[in-house]
């Protein structure tokens, strides 16, 4: 994959999930780097730049949503994510509240705390990332988030509307699976979403390079691949006249 935004190969460890990012267990990081890029390249169909609704509907600990909330907060109006499992969206909301003056202020405190009791070199590293990290928030101001338990690939419909962008890291692999009896959840997914996108709203999924992600009432834009790794990017084709 050739990189169009993130060209520069950046330092983004004060993003390590653990550091200064809550840990989930049982939850998948995501790299930073592609994170950014994948955001930009959705954001370059949209009709406007800024004020943005960004939604991962299989947020887990909301790493994703985290780093495009300090890179990106400028673009944002809100960062919404949901999960099916209730325990890990609790470290969903921990993180993103480190997008706000007084949550990265908590972090700190702890990490202080813990520095002084057990004088760890990876405690004073995290430190400074926490200032690095305060350096984004000075730039773009604090950013609105919101983390809720629900089920994306069930026959619901996220209690959302006027979202721009789309982003997920599908659960796939050892260390996350599908909470869904619904024969298809990729293509439920997607119909869920579809109901609550702007009218040029895009979807941006990563899978393995194995799964289709497709739907009829979308029209692929891209398909990048990086590693193992699979983005394709969707943009709804028509919002009139459609039922779930």
């Amino acid at each position: 994959m050739q990189f169009t935004y993130e060209t520069i190969k950046r330092d983004f460890s004060d993003f390590s999930s653990g550091r200064v990012l809550y840990n989930a267990p049982g939850s998948t990081g995501f790299p930073i780097r592609l994170t950014s890029e994948i955001f930009q390249i959705s954001r370059s169909y949209l009709q406007k730049p800024s004020q943005l609704n960004v939604y991962d509907p299989c947020c887990g600990g909301a790493h994703l949503l985290t780093g495009i909330g300090f890179l990106h907060g400028g673009s944002i109006q809100t960062l919404y994510g949901s999960d099916s499992n209730e325990t890990i969206i609790e470290t969903g909301q921990s993180n993103l509240r480190l997008l706000t003056y007084e949550g990265l202020a908590q972090r700190k405190r702890k990490l202080e705390k813990d520095y002084l009791l057990f004088n760890k070199s990876a405690h004073a590293e995290a430190l400074k990332s926490v200032d690095r990290l305060k350096s984004y928030l000075d730039k773009t101001g604090e950013v609105k988030g919101e983390i809720f338990q629900f089920n994306i690939a069930s026959k619901d419909v996220p209690k959302l509307e006027e979202i721009h962008i789309v982003m997920t890291d599908l659960p796939y692999g050892e260390l996350v699976s599908w909470d869904t009896n619904v024969l298809s959840p990729v293509k439920q997914m997607l119909q869920n979403v579809y109901s609550v996108l702007a009218h040029d709203g895009v979807v941006a999924v990563v899978s393995d390079k194995f799964t289709l992600i497709e739907h009829p009432l979308f029209r692929r834009l891209k398909v990048l691949k990086h590693g193992k790794r699979k983005v394709t990017l969707l943009q709804a084709i028509d919002h009139e006249g459609v039922q779930n």
